[in-house]
């Protein structure tokens, strides 16, 4: 067994360090889920797609636009809802005296796409 001496130049670290930062995506941490809504374009049927981004809120506008890309469909984004505005409702206009239907997220997202945040 030979031993031979190192430089202590060839001890040193290189690395050429950028000064830009390249933005973090909502893909570059989760790789799983472009293959998951990739999935969920390619279905035929009535899907549901929950997804639970209480921790990054900002990047629902990043999958909003991930899921618009290849597919011709509106994209309804709800960051806060209630009962009402979900699911719609009835009001009784009593000067008119008649019954008005409100449609809600739901039947607005009828062949489209609902993203909820919850």
């Amino acid at each position: 067994m030979n031993l031979t001496p190192l430089a202590w130049q060839s001890l040193t670290i290189r690395h050429q360090f950028s000064e830009e930062f390249d933005a973090v995506r909502f893909f570059d941490f989760q790789p799983n889920a472009k293959q998951a809504i990739d999935l969920f374009k390619r279905g035929q049927f009535g899907s549901l797609l929950v997804l639970k981004t209480e921790t990054f809120p900002e990047f629902i506008n990043e999958i909003e636009q991930y899921l618009t890309q290849d597919v011709h469909t509106k994209v309804i984004t709800k960051t806060e809802f209630n009962k009402n505005n979900l699911f719609g409702y009835s009001i009784y206009l009593e000067k008119e005296n008649k019954v008005e239907t409100i449609q809600g997220a739901i039947q607005d997202a009828n062949q489209h796409i609902l993203m909820l945040n919850i």
